[in-house]
Parts: C-alpha cells; sequence; structure tokens
C-alpha cells in the first residue's frame, strides 16, 4: 500500500458520505486506503462510515480533542507510505493521490499541498 487517505470528522453526518465517495473514487492504480478519525461526534458520522462496506476504510473514534488531535491520529495510523488528510466537508478530484504520489516520492521534498477547486453556482 502505498498512500492513505486521512479524513478528519466531528460531526459531519451532512458531509461525510460525500467526502468518502470521493476519497474512494482515486484514480490511483496501486492500493491506498482510507482512514477516518471520528473526532467524538454525537451525530450519525460514525454510522454513516460503517454502513460503507469498502476494505479500504477504517473508522478510528476518540474523544473530542479538536482537528489537530485527528490529524495526528490519522498519522500515527496509516500504513502507506504517503499520506494525505481531506476534511469531512471537502471533496477531492479523482487526481488527488496520483498528483500527490509521485511528487512526494522525491526524498528532497517532506510535504506538498494542493491548490482548491471551487465551482460556483450562481450569479455575480
Amino acid at each position: 500500500m502505498i498512500a492513505s487517505i486521512i479524513i478528519r470528522a466531528y460531526n459531519a453526518q451532512a458531509t461525510i458520505a460525500r467526502a468518502l465517495s470521493s476519497a474512494l473514487a482515486q484514480d490511483l492504480s496501486e492500493p491506498y486506503e482510507v482512514i477516518v478519525v471520528d473526532d467524538g461526534s454525537t451525530d450519525n458520522t460514525t454510522s454513516i462510515v460503517e454502513r460503507l462496506s469498502d476494505a479500504r476504510v477504517r473508522i478510528i473514534k476518540q474523544e473530542n480533542k479538536g482537528a489537530a488531535a485527528a490529524a495526528n491520529t490519522g498519522f500515527k495510523s496509516v500504513v502507506g507510505e504517503i499520506a494525505v488528510l481531506l476534511d469531512a466537508d471537502d471533496e477531492a478530484l479523482p487526481i488527488m493521490l496520483s498528483a500527490a504520489v509521485p511528487l512526494l516520492e522525491d526524498p528532497n521534498l517532506a510535504y506538498t499541498y494542493p491548490d482548491y477547486y471551487e465551482e460556483y453556482k450562481g450569479s455575480r
């Protein structure tokens, strides 16, 4: 396994399914995992993730400690050589991993971050 996607979630029942769907739709040809860190949610976030039957997805539940602590929990749990963060209210383009992995395989590069894409659906 080459990559891990960490999704940190807190009371994300409205958005977690979309974030997970985008994480699982990556065009990377090599195996990858998705780790959802439920940071003490009091809504249905955990049950939505648990209903998904995909072997690539793991959920870790912890007391609410904040986004940074949730990210750290995820990083400590990765199996992959490369880890990327995706928040529960975000959606990843299918090329997120296939674009990041070649960059992060460079031993002179410690991290990278993507720009963002925002689709505007209204009038200005």
